[in-house]
């Protein structure tokens, strides 16, 4: 009885635990969103330039809200450096929004850890309530065609190979 027990769960459990293991946005936590428009944006970067989302139309997005007070968000923040450095060339635009800091906190933090993605502000928080955040970090990703392709809220490795996956599929849609 117990071998037909523990052999009966096998057979029902396994099928599904490969299933989360073989999708790497289930592995990962990213939920899929299918056909909604990303809301549009237009923000300041750190040299004072106007960058709107549509500024990026035909190219992904990786679109990741973060704030330099915020532990999860600084430690998230070398592997999403890792991410635009290995998909640049080919075409992922990787996009840092802080939230409510000032400009000269946002780049003294940006120099010192060298980072080279695209850093805006959101100064004012209106881009956040906008995207429905309640916390950070927060992360979405946005298809060629300027259409939410997934959402994560809080903390993922995106240097994982499931990470990277996801980044591939993006790409080449």
């Amino acid at each position: 009885m117990r071998r037909t027990l523990i052999i009966f769960l096998i057979v029902i459990l396994l099928p599904h635990s490969l299933t989360a293991a073989q999708d790497p946005w289930v592995e990962i936590g990213i939920e899929r969103i299918d056909g909604v428009a990303a809301p549009g944006f237009t923000l300041k970067d750190m040299r004072g330039d106007y960058i709107s989302l549509e500024d990026f139309k035909g190219r992904p997005v990786f679109l990741n809200f973060w704030a330099t007070w915020c532990p999860p968000c600084t430690a998230e923040m070398p592997a999403i450096e890792k991410l635009h450095r290995s998909f640049k060339d080919r075409g992922l635009v990787v996009v840092a929004i802080n939230y409510l800091e000032d400009r000269d906190r946002i780049l003294k933090y940006i120099r010192k850890m060298g980072y080279t993605f695209t850093v805006l502000m959101d100064s004012d928080g209106y881009v956040k309530r906008n995207y429905r955040i309640n916390g950070i970090p927060a992360t979405f990703l946005i298809s060629r065609d300027g259409k939410m392709a997934g959402r994560a809220m809080g903390m993922r490795d995106w240097e994982s190979r499931a990470a990277f996956s996801i980044m591939e599929e993006l790409i080449n849609q």
